[in-house]
């Protein structure tokens, strides 16, 4: 069967997921399920966030159409940033941004750390998300002061029916 790859090329830039509708399945105190369906790709996503000592983000991604198809995913929580934070960047200008990708399957933890003295970690299963980016905002692109860890998927190709499951961890230290 020949993947479906044209639609994957016309997706918008941050893909479809934050673009749509989501159902919320379940709630409580402590966790939601929600999901959501693609329309350009035929895909179902489901989420799970549980609350706790951390946050766990829990993902199963499923190929509902009748064509393979990649499913990638990419993490992008924005965090606060400042001057002389330990990033494997270096200190950014004033009004500028960077993007730097780490080699796959280098990482499966970041930590992030202010001068207040608040610090988070962020951990991932590094064979599921092999891919890691993080990239920082200086006052660039409007004006924002932003950090992101960014574990994705890979792109791995999905049969129709088929499912991808991984999950991100953020927690304070």
């Amino acid at each position: 069967m020949v993947p479906n790859l044209e639609a994957t090329d016309a997706l918008p830039d941050h893909g479809e997921a934050w673009r749509v509708r989501w159902n919320v399945l379940e709630v409580d105190a402590r966790s939601a399920v929600m999901d959501a369906f693609g329309r350009l790709v035929p895909w179902h996503l489901t989420r799970t966030i549980a609350l706790g000592d951390e946050v766990r983000v829990s993902y199963v991604y499923r190929n509902v159409g009748d064509r393979p198809h990649v499913a990638y995913w990419c993490a992008h929580p924005l965090f606060k940033y400042e001057e002389g934070m330990d990033l494997a960047i270096p200190d950014l200008a004033e009004g500028t941004s960077t993007k730097l990708f780490l080699p796959p399957r280098s990482v499966a933890r970041y930590r992030l750390g202010w001068s207040s003295g608040a610090a988070i970690e962020m951990s991932w299963d590094s064979a599921l998300t092999p891919d890691v980016a993080i990239w920082a905002c200086n006052g660039d692109l409007g004006g924002y002061r932003q950090v992101a860890v960014e574990p994705a998927t890979a792109s791995p190709l999905l049969e129709p029916g088929g499912s991808y499951s991984w999950w991100l961890r953020i927690a304070a230290l």
